[in-house]
Formats: C-alpha cells, structure tokens, sequence
C-alpha cells in the first residue's frame, strides 16, 4: 500500500499563491506614495480625518516595519522643515497631525494583526490615545508648576504678536482687518483676546479630545473595512464593516445623558457655573458614540430602502458631514426604540455594498 501523493508533487510550480501575488506587487514607490498621500491630506482642514487610512493600508499591506520606518521618516522630515521654517508655519500644523494619523494607522493595524473585534479595537486603541493626552497634560502640568493654562495663554500672545508684527505675515493680517466678514470680525476679536479664547478651548477641550480621538480612529476602522479586498488576503481577519456598524451603547449610559444634560439646564439655577461646562463635556464626550450607533442604523435603512453603489457612497458622505445630529438622537433614542427590528432584511448583505 502505497502512500497518498502529496499536493506539493502536482503543484503547479509556477502558479502563485494570492497573498504571494500581491505581496509580489507591493513596490517602494507605492508605498511612498501612500506616505505622500496622507501628508497631503493632512494639511487640507477636514481631509485630514482620513490622513491614518492610506498609512493604516501601508501597515497592512508592507507590515509595521516597512511602514513604520517610512512613517517616521516622513513625519521626522516634516519635522525638520517646520523647525527649519519656524514652528509658527502652517506646516507645523500639517506635521502635528501626520504624527498623529500615523499613531491612529498603527492602532487600527494592531487591532488587524492581534483579530481583535472592531469596536473592541476602537475602543483600546481609544483608551491608549486618552491614556496619552492624560500623561502629556500632566506632565505638562508639572513642568509648568501647576500653572498650564496661564503659560498656555503667555504662549498664544506672544505667538499672536509675532503674527501682527513679522513681516511675514503682515499681508494675512492687513486682510484679516480689512475684511468685513463675520468669520474675520471674529477671528481679529480672538487675536486682540487671545487669553479669552485660550480659557474657552480649555474649558471644552475634554470633550473635544474625547470626540476627536475616537471619531478619527472610528473613520479610519470604517475606511480600511470598506475597503478590505485590498489587503483581505494578507490578514486571517474574522470581522468586517457590519461587526463595526454594530456598535452599541450600554442602555445604563443614559444616566450620564440625563446628569450632563442636568448639569447644563439647571447650573444656573443651582448657582454652579461650572455645572454648564461639567454637563457639556459630559454630553460631548458620549455623543460621538451614541453616533456610532445611531450611523450603523442609518446605513442599515440605506439596505433596507436599497439604496446601494455610488448613491450609497454619496448618502453616507452627506449623512455623517451634515446630519451628524440627526444620527446622534437616532443612536440615542434606540436605547428605547430597537429601530432594526422594523427592517425586515440581512443587515450583513448590505453593510459591505
């Protein structure tokens, strides 16, 4: 008796396993194209939310060490030339944030390589970001004696003047103070009292970390899940874009809802200024997730009317930019109202169209 021929004898020599193919196709320039894409993304205002997808791609597809050393490299030479150009560039900002969306790409890597369930990824690598934001302030706090916000407003002057006096910047100036718009007016109000716009960002700038944190982690997971085909075959990654869409709330986080919402229509009347801003944060900081709630929802409407393809697309585009506050109250009123149990349809069939 003979033994059973093993596949490998009868293997065609010259036929290529997928994950071989396109690892065969993956060159230094389009990697560096990536790089330069998220830099250019980075630096256009509201684009830059997706600036961590075209490197969380890189991560997937070339691995953390290729990708990380171009994302280092990039973001040092970023770096370079903003200290080269003086911190007060626009570039500084652009550089802030590719460092930022390189961070956020490996987070949601990680959450790939480790298969780790979507929301459960979203919400470590959210915990790892706040985690830092807390160390940077207090180290922050420390260094400066206890004394941040005074050194950050002794900070926004001097950087202030020096935009009214260098030359520099003297041609945007002179048409901030010409222009007639509100949003000018406004702005040159700010430069004359910068310590009041300090002292208002600082006051909501928790749940501001909060939203921005985990809203940019959840586009850059929603982004790299839509379009996982590209790297599917490199990953044994068990979840898609429906285990995210999925997402949500524990119905006991309606009490922080009703306390925040509490604090801010009552402080008055408890004589508690602070109550407002406590209550605002409060509310701030829970909306981004009642949203991620209530947009799984939305998109599984989307399935159930059959709206599909590019007016899909376009529908969830306008749907997350423009109604994000109608999918906030969506989110929340599911808490009582299990909207998907009037969608007769396979919610999993729509999710990836």
């Amino acid at each position: 008796m003979t033994d059973k021929p093993s596949d490998s004898i009868h293997a065609d020599p010259f036929k290529k396993h997928p994950k071989e193919l396109i690892q065969g196709q993956l060159s230094l320039g389009k990697l560096i194209f990536l790089g330069v894409v998220a830099i250019v993304l980075s630096m256009f205002g509201p684009l830059s939310l997706l600036a961590p997808v075209p490197l969380a791609v890189a991560f997937l597809l070339y691995g953390k060490e290729k990708a990380g050393l171009l994302g280092l490299g990039l973001s040092g030479l970023l770096w370079g030339v903003t200290l080269g150009l003086g911190l007060f560039s626009e570039l500084s900002v652009g550089a802030f944030i590719f460092s930022f969306a390189l961070a956020y790409a490996y987070l949601t890597f990680r959450a790939v390589e480790k298969g780790e369930h979507p929301v459960k990824g979203l919400m470590r690598s959210g915990a790892v970001v706040l985690g830092f934001w807390l160390t940077l302030i207090l180290g922050a706090s420390l260094v400066t004696g206890f004394q941040l916000q005074s050194t950050i407003v002794e900070v926004a002057q001097s950087r202030v003047e020096m935009f009214k006096t260098d030359a520099r910047y003297a041609t945007q100036f002179q048409a901030i103070k010409n222009s007639a718009t509100p949003e000018a007016k406004l702005l040159l109000d700010s430069l004359n009292k910068p310590e009041e716009l300090v002292n208002s960002f600082l006051k909501w700038a928790p749940g501001a970390i909060v939203v921005g944190t985990f809203f940019t982690l959840w586009i850059c997971q929603f982004m790299v899940l839509r379009n996982s085909l590209i790297w599917r075959q490199l990953w044994n990654y068990p979840y898609g874009l429906a285990d995210l869409m999925r997402f949500k709330m524990p119905d006991l986080f309606v009490l922080p809802v009703i306390l925040g919402l509490a604090l801010v229509l009552g402080s008055e009347m408890i004589n508690f200024p602070m109550g407002e801003v406590i209550g605002g944060n409060l509310l701030l900081g829970l909306a981004v997730f009642y949203f991620f709630q209530g947009f799984g929802i939305v998109m599984d409407g989307l399935t159930y009317l059959k709206i599909g393809g590019l007016m899909r697309s376009l529908a969830m585009v306008l749907i997350m930019f423009l109604a994000w506050r109608v999918v906030i109250f969506v989110g929340l009123f599911d808490t009582w109202i299990n909207f998907r149990k009037y969608m007769n349809k396979n919610i999993d069939e729509g999710e990836n169209s």
